[in-house]
Parts: structure tokens; sequence; C-alpha cells
């Protein structure tokens, strides 16, 4: 999924809107509700769209991400924003932040047993007291197998997407992008997929509370409605 050939098209074929899209959302919604934030970490952070729109809206902003690709066309994008290659599982940071982001269903992307409780615990860690978590993932409850749908992207491009089910909770996804029925892209990689009651048990465990649990942040249009979104914060006391 993050080799070479998938970073040349991620922009070019509309990766990119989705984070935009949710970053916007999710802007309207801390202004809404008087929510103050000053500085940003968004992890599995792409080429860098993210940090770059909050960086626009006067946020300190960084970016984590365990594709060299990516990372190194984030820094060639937005030089005045810090970039760190790193699988967000073993990052450590001295700051502590108000707000972190994981966005385009990367959680999916953590396959073995026990990696979303670690990966949240390592959330809490970098989070200020009353912290938000912002994330979205494919359910459990979501999905169709063997049932390919489609994303389109513009007049002449298009995105197919077939999910297999592997056995326990693990899935494998396949990518075919065509551009005037052509076929330029195909990639498969395993994921896993989570219960909504498994997500909300860990929440707790690892002392968040949800704000906000929907099928949108805002009234912005969906791409595709297989994704779970949510805003957890921090709480006082695990």
């Amino acid at each position: 999924m993050y080799t070479t050939d998938f970073v040349s098209i991620y922009e070019q074929y509309g990766w990119n809107d989705f984070a935009l899209k949710m970053g916007e959302a999710l802007y309207s919604y801390l202004n809404q509700s008087n929510i103050q934030i000053k500085n940003h970490l968004d992890l599995c952070s792409g080429t860098g769209i993210l940090c770059h729109f909050f960086s626009t809206k006067g946020l300190i902003t960084k970016g984590v991400d365990l594709s060299k690709s990516m990372i190194e066309l984030a820094k060639s994008k937005y030089k005045e924003i810090d970039f760190v290659c790193c699988d967000v599982l073993d990052y450590h940071d001295e700051e502590r932040y108000d707000l972190i982001t994981c966005t385009c269903d990367s959680l999916n992307h953590l396959i073995h047993e026990g990696e979303l409780k670690k990966l949240l615990d390592q959330v809490s860690t970098l989070l200020n007291q009353d912290g938000y978590f912002v994330f979205d993932v494919v359910l459990k409850e979501s999905i169709q197998f063997d049932v390919p749908f489609f994303s389109v992207r513009s007049d002449e491009a298009q995105v197919k997407y077939l999910i297999h089910d592997l056995g326990e909770a693990l899935i494998e996804l396949t990518i075919q992008v065509f551009v005037n029925k052509t076929l330029i892209f195909e990639n498969q990689l395993v994921e896993r997929i989570y219960s909504l009651e498994e997500i909300k048990e860990n929440l707790v465990q690892c002392g968040f509370k949800i704000e906000l649990l929907d099928y949108k942040i805002g009234d912005e249009e969906q791409r595709v409605h297989n994704k779970m979104y949510f805003i957890v914060r921090k709480k006082d006391n695990k």
C-alpha cells in the first residue's frame, strides 16, 4: 500500500481528498463546540495534507508515517512542517498534544492481536489531559465480502475495492485504479477488522470517553459509506 508506485498516484486519484474533507469537518466541529486546539499530531499522515490543513488554521502540527516514500513527498511539499518516518506503535515524543488524528481507516492496518490497545495507550500518553483523538475505522459490522464497490474520482477515473474474508478478523483488500476503463494500478493488502464493541472496550480500558460516534463528523459528502468516525477525549483517570 505504501510503495513508491502507490505514492505516485495517491494525490492524483483522490486519496488526499478524504483526509482534507475530514479535516474541514473536524475543524468545523471543534469551532462549533468551542474546543480550543493549539497543537496537532497526525498519525499515519501520508502525504501530509491534513497537517498542512491544520497548519493553515494556525495550529502547530506534526506528521508521523511508516512509509519513507510518503514522508519524502510530504517533506518536499510542506517544508515548514515536521514529518517523522516511524512506525506509529513505536513513536515517542516529549511534546503533548491537544489533538491527535489517524485517518483513512489506518487503524485497520494494525493487524496483530493487541496492537489496537497498544496504539490507544500510546495516544493517551501523547495527549494533554482532556485532549482529543479522532479516527475513522472500517467496522466488522459494515463489511460486505466479495462484493465489489466503486469510488468515482473523476469523469475518467474510478477506484474499485474488493474485500475477501481471510478469517480470524483478517481481510484481504484489493484496490484497483481504472482510467478510461483501463487498469493502471492494483494492490492487495491485509487488514484487521474490529467490531464496534471491541473498539469501545479498548477505548474505555485506555481512558477515553466517546464524544461522537457516527458515519460522518459533519455534513460532508461521503465518497464511501462503510466507515465509522470516532471523536474521543482523554478522561481524567483510567
